[in-house]
């Protein structure tokens, strides 16, 4: 080929249309797919609520109707809430004092105790009914009790109890007052 003279070549190529293997989907679903959508939505924020709390929202039915469980935690809150609180800040305070100071309660001594407390009673059966009346648990009596040593331990010995619990008294709220405390509670 001479130099300076390009031919082009173009062929033209047929291009042939392949059937698509997926078919359209219409985006127009049918009333029977909204509804299986809104109830698996409704499952799911009930999964994820029991997943959360370990409880459903529910907590009876009255004839049909629900009583929710916000509705028992406002009413338990208005008639126990304040008491409640107290008593938590107050045992919160009380251990982080306790870590502070380093004052820790020997298990020896807990078990000690423990075993005194479970002598009051006949037989392992009547303890167990005495713990669950006052709604307590034996983690929470072994804690309770080693928060009542520890407190002991920082006071002077005493045999007059009436002195050494008005001892702890004291001092628990001289710590409350020094304390910085917010609640957002309406009392």
């Amino acid at each position: 080929m001479p130099r300076g003279k390009v031919k082009k070549v173009i062929k033209k190529v047929k291009v042939e249309e392949v059937p698509n293997p997926m078919p359209r989907i219409n985006p127009n679903f049918g009333p029977k797919y909204k509804v299986f959508v809104v109830i698996l939505g409704i499952l799911g924020i009930l999964g994820i609520f029991w997943y959360k709390t370990k409880t459903w929202p529910v907590a009876a039915l009255v004839n049909g109707r629900p009583v929710f469980r916000f509705e028992l935690r406002q009413a338990l809150e208005s008639k126990y809430g304040v008491a409640i609180l107290d008593d938590i800040i107050t045992r919160k305070l009380i251990f982080q004092e306790l870590a502070k100071r380093k004052v820790v309660a020997d298990p020896a001594s807990i078990e000690a105790k423990l075993s005194l407390i479970q002598k009051r009673f006949s037989t392992v059966d009547q303890f167990n009914q005495a713990m669950a009346k006052d709604g307590l648990t034996l983690p929470v009596l072994k804690e309770r009790l080693s928060m009542q040593i520890a407190l002991e331990m920082l006071v002077e010995p005493s045999t007059d109890a009436a002195k050494l619990q008005k001892e702890v008294v004291d001092m628990v709220n001289k710590w409350k007052t020094k304390a910085t405390i917010w609640t957002t509670f309406d009392k």
